[in-house]
């Protein structure tokens, strides 16, 4: 779509109706393949009042955009605590010269710099406590539990996802040092995941990490990108993580984990389950992430090599559930409070003994 076609469409979305003037810049960041306009309303002295974020697709995916919104609505309704992507109305773009229309969906616009770039930049403990919020925050959003689970696990599912990997192993020109480490260990545990009971059905982002938020001017997080919003398995979201956060910040990673789960760090530690579950989420995200990889250009495909190769490192080859940046992490906190309270212990004794002295000498 050309920028003159928006700038005359741009007319038939309801919201920006009685706006006299518009200046229209298109965005073109992402991988999606929608058109992205960003919309600022301004006034006679040149004022932006108002900016608006537009999406525009083919009017074949109607439907599909149609439930999008609606998915978009409701994680919007569960907070109004955290600042996010809200949707305000969608609709359709008609044509009058027989051509195919569009669908758009219009958000609010948030302020602020590229997440990847600057969160880097803060101190460490205010990584860990953005960290903590985004936790926090997608706990927020799987707490709309869906009954009935029989679309996500079946064996069309499991299939389908094996499927992947065979592609992957026929295709030599994506294959990389121990790639068959991470085979190995989805084809023996991807069934048996799926069935576990702490696999709840949740309403996800569907993707949810560091490149699809943005840092504001007062260093608070928002998160963005509600497109690739889905119905799956809670503990699955967090596949990404390992794969996209943890080479931006650590500390950032591990706030986000203990943020979900109440920052309880001898119960999360413990949580069998959960990391289970989460260390075979990221093998199946390394294989397929490098697959889908194929159809970008070299860069993209050896970017995801790369990670995969990390998690191979992390994860020990795939013989422990803990990644070690996140359990060297709290090994070292624990030490840290164990020193702290050997220190407070010896303060304690060193002020009963100088009171008690201090009263014999009375």
């Amino acid at each position: 779509m050309k920028l003159s076609e928006i700038e005359e469409l741009y007319n038939q979305v309801p919201y920006c109706k009685e706006w006299n003037r518009v200046k229209i810049k298109e965005i073109t960041k992402g991988f999606s393949n929608e058109f992205k306009y960003l919309i600022e309303n301004i006034d006679s002295e040149n004022n932006i009042i108002e900016k608006v974020f537009i999406r525009i697709s083919s009017i074949k995916l109607k439907e599909e955009k149609i439930e999008e919104f609606k998915r978009t609505k409701l994680l919007n309704s569960i907070t109004d605590d955290f600042n996010m992507t809200r949707a305000i109305e969608m609709g359709v773009f008609e044509k009058n010269n027989n051509s195919e229309g569009y669908v758009w969906i219009l958000t609010n616009w948030i302020e602020g710099t590229d997440f990847r770039d600057d969160l880097p930049k803060l101190p460490l403990k205010k990584q860990y406590e953005l960290g903590l919020d985004a936790g926090r925050l997608l706990k927020l959003f799987h707490s709309l539990e869906i009954k009935d689970t029989s679309n996500i696990y079946n064996r069309d599912n499991i299939e389908r996802k094996l499927r992947i990997i065979q592609d992957f192993e026929n295709t030599k020109d994506i294959r990389f040092e121990n790639d068959e480490l991470i085979i190995k260990f989805i084809k023996e545990n991807l069934d048996t995941v799926y069935k576990l009971d702490c696999q709840k059905l949740v309403l996800k982002h569907g993707d949810y990490h560091v490149g699809n938020m943005v840092l504001t001017d007062t260093n608070q997080f928002a998160v963005i990108d509600f497109n690739r919003s889905c119905y799956g398995f809670a503990l699955d979201e967090f596949q990404r993580i390992q794969n996209f956060d943890i080479e931006c910040s650590v500390h950032f990673s591990i706030g986000q984990i203990d943020g979900y789960f109440g920052n309880k760090s001898s119960e999360i530690l413990n949580n069998h389950s959960f990391w289970y579950s989460f260390k075979t989420f990221v093998a199946m995200s390394l294989i397929s992430g490098v697959h889908w990889a194929r159809t970008f250009d070299q860069s993209i495909v050896d970017g995801m090599i790369y990670r995969a190769q990390e998690a191979l490192s992390h994860f020990n080859n795939f013989k422990d559930d803990i990644p070690s940046w996140y359990l060297e992490f709290k090994q070292q906190q624990q030490q840290k409070e164990a020193t702290e309270d050997i220190e407070n212990s010896k303060f304690n004794e060193e002020s009963i003994l100088s009171q008690k002295k201090q009263l014999e000498s009375i």
